[in-house]
């Protein structure tokens, strides 16, 4: 489930620039297409936002992100394993950090860059969002209940 973010998007709009809504169906069919499998609390976020910015600075990659930005998902992870990003790890948000799905296990992890070593490892999408943007950014915009 990811309800922490959506109630943070609901109490700060102007921080959640969401790129739309995308039927669901159609997106895993996309991202079947793209070899890119996700878990499905991810795609369920993914389908009800269609990815997009939060926080001024953190990116999460949708299908249909902006290609320009980098922003899109398919085309941010072929830029990122052309700089060696593992084959095993799909990712879906930039910012202060990359965050990505380890295709066999579905853990979420996040990673440094240039040598994408590892920061983090998260069972859930909502327990990543919990540890890692909320963590960071819930003080700073007087977002309500605790911070991690």
């Amino acid at each position: 489930m990811f309800a922490q973010v959506l109630l943070d998007a609901a109490e700060r709009p102007d921080l959640f620039i969401w790129n739309g809504a995308i039927q669901e169906r159609a997106l895993r069919a996309w991202l079947l297409a793209h070899d890119l499998p996700l878990p499905d609390d991810l795609v369920l976020w993914l389908a009800a936002t269609g990815g997009g910015d939060l926080f001024e600075c953190e990116t999460i990659l949708g299908p249909y992100g902006s290609v320009r930005l980098g922003d899109d998902l398919a085309g941010a992870n072929e830029f990122m394993r052309d700089r060696g990003l593992p084959p095993e790890l799909v990712a879906f948000h930039r910012g202060a950090c990359v965050s990505a799905v380890n295709r066999a296990s579905g853990e979420y992890v996040t990673l440094v860059q240039p040598d994408w070593s590892l920061l983090a490892r998260f069972t859930s999408l909502e327990s990543w969002y919990r540890g890692t943007l909320r963590c960071e950014y819930a003080g700073r915009y007087g977002l309500s209940g605790p911070a991690g």
